[in-house]
């Protein structure tokens, strides 16, 4: 009998206690839509073509080489590679940019920008950097016309003649 009355306790607590289970209301919460891996590389993949349609005025022995954003060009000039590359807005001072391209090349950083220098090529006004370690030379062209900053990045395995990079400087049409 005792039995009997637990087994009906235990139905009627049940019972009881499942009326709230089922009284629950449920709500729905809005979910931010995140970039997918996928929606990022089509992105990048627009920007690439935005930037490919550019023809760039070079000598014919330049040969174009495939490249990823955020560079605008990219070439083979016999054993150097050129890279082309635009950024707007703040890209840092001269010293952090000078250290940048230092440790590209596993240099200690600098402590003035006395490596820095100013040069005219045809209209524009470019900051230059001749960087060597080791078999690594680096050839830097900073361009900055209105907000935008074109950097020319030249690296070969030996000493890089800049007369045909300046030459490409100022003939292209920076900014346009």
């Amino acid at each position: 009998m005792v039995l009997f009355y637990l087994k009906q306790m235990i139905i009627l607590f049940l019972a009881y206690f499942s009326s709230f289970l089922y009284s629950v209301t449920t709500l729905t919460v809005p979910t931010e839509r995140y970039k997918t891996y996928q929606d990022f590389q089509r992105e990048q993949h627009k920007k690439q073509v935005q930037v490919s349609d550019r023809v760039w005025k070079t000598s014919s022995h330049w040969k174009p080489l495939v490249y990823k954003y955020p560079l605008i060009g990219k070439f083979q000039v016999v054993s150097s590679t050129v890279s082309l590359s635009k950024f707007s807005g703040n890209v840092g001072d001269n010293l952090s940019n000078i250290n940048r391209w230092r440790r590209q090349l596993g240099l200690a950083p600098a402590l003035d920008t006395a490596d820095l220098k100013n040069k005219t090529l045809g209209e524009y006004q470019a900051k230059v950097i001749r960087l060597h370690h080791k078999s690594q030379y680096l050839l830097v062209y900073w361009l900055t016309i209105k907000s935008d900053h074109y950097f020319i990045k030249v690296t070969d395995t030996r000493f890089i003649n800049e007369v045909e990079i300046e030459d490409f400087i100022k003939n292209e049409s920076w900014g346009s």
